[in-house]
């Protein structure tokens, strides 16, 4: 979901404090609109609307890490979703982060936001799960001066299954402010795939009234006001068109996509008490189950994420990964379920990561493919449960042989006399659109030479080049070119 149902980057421009919460749009979906001017909602306004660059993305929460003496001591974290923070798998230690947060973002109460600069993005990682963590540049101490309520994490995995709270600040919605949305959780029973992400273990569940910039809203356990996990992703908006790619995530099952109508999905958060130590986030911690976080530094992709299954006489369709890791050696194996990424079994023995790479077959059959890559700190160390938790996953799909799909070209008349042509853009099977013009009696466009026509998304033609022929054609994320499109296009 990355152009997100769930990330804000077709933004407004900057609001000030007292109209950060505004909204842009109407709502798609049924939700509860809070209000707070009898304070009744006050337990959430450390819930608030994650500003990047100036325009608002995501949503965050502040997090309590005060003492058991219930002192706070160290700075003031944010927990949201990674993605919000870099597309960058990672994980990322200590990067700048050019943001701030608005609490208090009740819709009553414009009056009394309260806005904060963002220091840094202490933490962040969109390697088997997506979370971010950031720090404040002021202390928690000042906010909780301030009246602002931090939230503190579970530590109970259970607690994350059954029903749930979502409290959010989407700006889809025709009201601004703080939204909840309550229904059940369960877990997905499925690897997820989405894009580059690859997420054995999540959460999902079928909430109304979520919407673009809810990515990083905490999910509450009911009984107890704790963050169980955070929001990341959606299919809300999804089509079986760009399936498993960017706002499209797929469950697989038995090594096969599927898409889930109207879900939503979380990553558990009950091992993340353990990365605070005296109010501070430390992820070097031996209680810290990030303490194992393994980066490979990827050099050169030889594999496509989307490849058509091999003819009888090609060969099968191997990985070809060259990288850098982290660790002194590192073990791989090829899967058809990501899930069993996270188990010990079948893992390569131990190689050297000098001028790593690997050549590991997928397979010849259509479905999901997921390569494992885990570090270890020497030759005769096996991956431990704490470094499975961190696998790299890369995950590709293989399809039937076919023809690649035509383009679909929208082609309007404009008030100036000539045409507005837009292409429809998006993986897989509309990965690059182009284009090239003729006289209008030439309708031979297959005649053109392909190495003559320019990338495009959105064209706008003059009166002055009419009538013309318009030849386009699509190429798909395989690499594969569709038949030619022409349109005649007529002085009007």
């Amino acid at each position: 979901m990355k152009t997100p149902l769930f990330y804000a980057y077709t933004l407004s421009a900057l609001l000030m404090t007292q109209t950060a919460c505004a909204a842009q749009s109407s709502s798609p979906a049924e939700s509860v609109l809070l209000n707070n001017q009898d304070n009744s909602y006050a337990h959430w306004n450390g819930i608030g609307k994650l500003f990047k660059d100036g325009e608002p993305l995501c949503t965050a929460t502040l997090l309590d890490t005060r003492d058991t003496d219930n002192n706070s001591v160290g700075p003031a974290y944010l927990l949201t979703a990674g993605h919000c923070v870099s597309y960058d798998p990672g994980p990322n230690t200590d990067e700048p982060f050019d943001g701030a947060v608005v609490f208090n973002c009740f819709n009553d109460t414009p009056d009394e936001h309260h806005r904060y600069d963002v220091e840094k993005a202490t933490w962040n990682s969109m390697v088997g799960t997506d979370f971010a963590i950031l720090q404040l540049k002021a202390p928690l101490a000042t906010l909780i001066e301030d009246g602002i309520t931090p939230i503190r994490l579970s530590t109970r995995a259970s607690a994350a299954v059954g029903e749930i709270q979502i409290v959010g600040a989407p700006h889809a919605f025709a009201e601004s402010g703080l939204r909840l949305a309550t229904c059940n959780q369960a877990r997905t029973d499925a690897a997820l795939v989405e894009s580059i992400g690859t997420f054995a273990n999540t959460l999902k569940n079928h909430c109304a009234g979520i919407g673009q910039g809810s990515s990083g809203s905490p999910v509450i356990e009911p009984a107890t006001g704790e963050i169980t996990s955070v929001l990341f992703t959606s299919t809300n908006e999804a089509t079986v068109d760009t399936l498993c790619f960017w706002n499209t995530p797929c469950e697989v099952k038995n090594g096969q996509p599927t898409l889930a109508t109207n879900a939503q999905y979380s990553h558990s958060v009950e091992y993340l008490a353990g990365c605070f130590v005296s109010g501070t986030f430390n992820s070097r911690l031996n209680s810290c189950a990030l303490n194992k976080s393994f980066n490979l530094n990827p050099e050169r992709f030889g594999f496509s994420d989307y490849a058509y299954t091999p003819k009888e006489y090609e060969q099968t369709p191997a990985w070809k990964l060259t990288f850098s890791p982290d660790t002194p050696f590192y073990h791989y194996k090829s899967v058809n379920d990501a899930r069993s990424c996270h188990s010990p079994a079948g893992y390569s023995a131990a190689t050297d990561s000098h001028d790593a790479e690997i050549d590991s077959v997928m397979g010849r059959e259509p479905g999901m493919y997921s390569l494992c890559i885990v570090g270890t700190d020497t030759a005769q160390e096996r991956p431990d449960a704490a470094a499975l938790k961190h696998t790299k996953i890369f995950s590709a799909q293989l399809v039937d042989d076919g023809p690649a799909r035509m383009p679909e070209v929208t082609v309007t008349p404009i008030e100036t006399g000539g045409y507005q042509v837009e292409a429809r853009r998006g993986d897989p099977h509309f990965t690059q659109n182009r284009y090239q013009v003729a006289a209008a009696e030439d309708t031979r466009c297959e005649q053109t030479e392909r190495k003559d026509y320019r990338w495009f998304t959105s064209l706008t033609l003059t009166p002055e080049q009419l009538p013309l022929t318009l030849c386009t054609y699509a190429i798909n994320r395989a690499g594969k070119a569709s038949a030619t499109r022409i349109d005649l296009l007529p002085q009007h």
